[in-house]
């Protein structure tokens, strides 16, 4: 009896160390498909970087926050956005803009004049910046950027020619956080269950890797347990 209470601890860990590696059980390189559902009302996600507080439709807008068709982004001379649309394209607001976006699976619409805008569409969807009265479209038959600015002091507004991403266009997606990757399971169950428990799910994980067909599963060894 106090042998089996000897190793229940260690036991448990192993059972910790293989829940956790179902974690890791997604190959590298694989993606979750992002295309909308059919009968779906497409929905954006928007991405706000800065220091300022960014609005839609006259309400403090925040990152992750969901964006409908029709809406109206503003942004300060501190902030930017970004709206992603899975599956269809990409929205990148510039500081001191006033864009309204409108949006379906097929189609992407922006409508200012304000400020600046780079819209990137997938292959199969139109992209059209109204901009000042003047608008630019991009070719369905592939994926599509427009860069777009609008004139200042009565100036035509400024087409393709990188104004916007001079302007800051773009900072949501290039100041996204990265999720830090957390703890090594190893060293997880290196910590919790000594070396036993560590070089068992070390083995476990190279051994998925490797049925899985990814490149660089080698043999444990001691620099490999940890990171």
């Amino acid at each position: 009896m106090n042998k089996l209470f000897t190793h229940c601890p260690r036991f448990i860990v192993l059972l910790l160390g293989l829940c956790i590696l179902q974690a890791y059980a997604l190959p590298v390189g694989a993606v979750v498909p992002s295309e909308p559902i059919p009968g779906q009302t497409l929905t954006g996600r928007i991405t706000v970087g800065g220091t300022g507080t960014a609005k839609i439709n006259n309400v403090d807008a925040h990152s992750g926050d969901t964006i409908f068709s029709g809406q109206t982004i503003q942004t300060p001379a501190d902030a930017c956005v970004t709206i992603t649309l899975p599956g269809v394209g990409r929205v990148e607001i510039s500081p001191g803009s006033t864009m309204t976006v409108s949006f379906s699976a097929g189609q992407i619409t922006v409508s200012s004049n304000s400020g600046c805008v780079i819209l990137t569409t997938e292959s199969g969807v139109v992209g059209t910046v109204q901009m000042q009265g003047k608008t630019e479209q991009t070719n369905s038959a592939t994926s599509g950027v427009l860069d777009v600015c609008a004139g200042e002091g009565g100036a035509q507004p400024v087409f393709g020619q990188g104004a916007a991403a001079a302007k800051g266009a773009g900072c949501g997606s290039a100041g996204a956080a990265v999720k830090s990757p957390g703890m090594s399971p190893i060293l997880l169950a290196f910590i919790l269950g000594g070396a036993e428990a560590g070089v068992a799910i070390g083995g476990a994980l190279i051994d998925r890797n490797r049925n899985a067909g990814i490149p660089g599963s080698t043999p444990v060894s001691p620099s490999s347990l940890f990171g």
